[in-house]
């Protein structure tokens, strides 16, 4: 049984500047965003949840310290204020795709129990590295609060959780602000009975975490050091900041993430395309946008590769099985970045999970443009173009306990960071001080 409980929010106090003092969650924002948003504005959350690195402090005044340092004053200040009574929290990201289609990303935030993910109530759809965690980690365990949640689906074919937000949504909303991403706006849902409604509605469905895998794993693991405390742990630690939105709300926007590789004797062959003639029909297109500007049947996929562009065919399931572990279920065969990993990356280039993991011989594209530059330039020597999974396909294969290749989704767009944040204890930390180094903050 999933529990999502209202909590006491920390939020900023209500300001014309609200916009100025969000930003993105860590794991995307560069070193230049993270400059230009200490400049736009002196309270922006970037400096508690992406402090800078500062290489001439002291070993005890690190980016944990500092940011613990900032969260303390801000809240003594009002800068940042705690709600009096628990509440889920309706968030509402209006935002415009580069088409010029404007959609609306609406869900409700709450406190989500802890689960271990072997229970199979909160599913992974793709595995974690350790740098995140132990960064995230050190965080949470000096500034004792979750400062970006975690983004999950339900399952919910009847738009029970979309009917249910839509009567909160009638009303004004308690605080908004405007970014260049879009507008957020925020309902705090406070009244006893309507908190009955929010939590009886989701209690009994199975989330999966769509983005913030690191997040909640780093959560785990500060539950279990809590638990290991001689005094009695902080029930908060039980629980962290998530967002909840229905799979088939049709806000949610899936980017694909392009694949390059490097250094890969495949490719220096003669005979490299007859070797994937022999597993997959090959055609050919004018150029990248002749592929990514239409849709193909699930499992196909993109090469490019000098100035060519081809099209892989999804071959036969049942022709393909060998490439895959016994269990993989047909729903993870079709998929194209499984494909792509089981067949092309390991089966033909002689890649193992160990390098793909690690980013070594692989480079990771959001942008097709950096991706051509890159190919063009010899940087990269072949190129694969993805196509946006299926949301089906996701909830599918992770509830069935498989997990899909790493970065098989981008979900767009990234929850807001500083609108919502959910304090896991209210008193100091005794945990010990990270000394800081050049790998503070890893992505």
């Amino acid at each position: 049984m999933v529990i999502l409980k209202p909590f006491k929010a920390i939020r900023f106090a209500p300001s014309s500047t609200l916009g100025d003092q969000l930003a993105p969650p860590y794991d995307v924002i560069s070193k230049q965003d993270q400059s230009a948003l200490y400049q736009q504005h002196p309270h922006n959350i970037v400096r508690i949840d992406f402090g800078q690195f500062e290489p001439h402090h002291p070993p005890h005044n690190t980016v944990y310290t500092r940011a613990h340092s900032q969260l303390t004053e801000w809240l003594q200040s009002g800068v940042l204020q705690r709600d009096e009574r628990p509440a889920y929290y309706i968030y509402r990201h209006t935002y415009t795709l580069p088409t010029g289609e404007s959609k609306s990303l609406t869900g409700v935030m709450g406190a989500l129990q802890l689960h271990p993910f072997e229970a199979g109530q909160v599913i992974p759809h793709e595995n974690t590295m350790p740098g995140p965690i132990e960064d995230r980690l050190a965080l949470t365990h000096h500034c004792q609060a979750n400062l970006s949640p975690i983004y999950t689906l339900i399952d919910d074919p009847n738009h029970d959780l979309n009917t249910l937000m839509a009567t909160f949504l009638l009303h004004q909303p308690t605080m908004s602000a405007t970014t260049a991403t879009g507008t957020y706006e925020l309902w705090v849902i406070d009244d006893t009975r309507d908190i009955q409604r929010v939590g009886g509605m989701l209690a009994s469905r199975p989330v999966v975490i769509a983005d913030g895998h690191h997040r909640y794993t780093t959560a785990l693991h500060y539950q279990a050091w809590a638990k290991g405390q001689p005094t009695v742990p902080d029930p908060e630690s039980d629980y962290t900041l998530a967002f909840v939105t229905a799979a088939q709300h049709e806000g949610i926007t899936i980017y694909p993430t392009h694949r390059g590789v490097y250094d890969c004797p495949f490719f220096d062959s003669n005979d490299w395309l007859d070797r994937i003639r022999s597993v997959f029909e090959v055609s050919v297109v004018s150029d990248v946008g002749a592929f990514t500007s239409r849709s193909w049947p699930m499992g196909t996929i993109g090469l490019v590769h000098s100035r060519d562009v081809w099209v892989l065919s999804p071959p036969d399931p049942a022709l393909i099985r060998h490439y895959f572990p016994a269990n993989a279920s047909l729903a993870l065969r079709e998929l194209d970045v499984s494909i792509l990993q089981q067949v092309i990356l390991i089966g033909l280039l002689g890649m193992d999970l160990d390098t793909i993991a690690a980013k070594q011989r692989i480079r990771y594209y959001k942008s097709v443009v950096e991706l051509e530059s890159d190919v063009a330039s010899g940087v990269t020597q072949a190129a694969f173009l993805m196509q946006p999974p299926p949301l089906s396909a996701l909830t599918t294969i992770c509830i069935e306990g498989e997990k899909m290749p790493q970065k098989s989704t981008y979900f767009y767009p990234k929850l807001v960071t500083g609108l919502v944040m959910n304090p896991v204890d209210p008193g100091e930390s005794s945990y010990s001080i990270y000394e800081e180094t050049q790998h503070e903050h890893t992505h």
